[in-house]
């Protein structure tokens, strides 16, 4: 699966697919939100363990997705 960041400084990355993803969402070529496995500085390291709903060809509707997400996850703390 390609895995794109977001901003300024978008990088892309190929990454696998978690076993105990249900086979059934079989990914395509719509965009989606994921959820993956990162490593110590954020970066996507793998697997996808998590793919949200098709999101369309729409790239407004991406972002609209993405800042509710955003915005719902409120501020960390760590």
């Amino acid at each position: 699966m390609v895995v794109r960041e977001v901003g300024s400084s978008a990088r892309t990355f190929a990454l696998g697919i978690a076993d105990a993803l249900d086979p059934s969402l079989v990914p395509d070529t719509h965009p989606r939100l994921v959820r993956v496995r990162t490593g110590a500085a954020g970066e996507p390291v793998g697997p996808v363990v998590e793919l949200g709903k098709l999101l369309g060809r729409d790239p407004e509707r991406l972002w609209a997705e993405w800042r509710k997400r955003l915005g719902e996850a409120g501020p960390s703390h760590g």
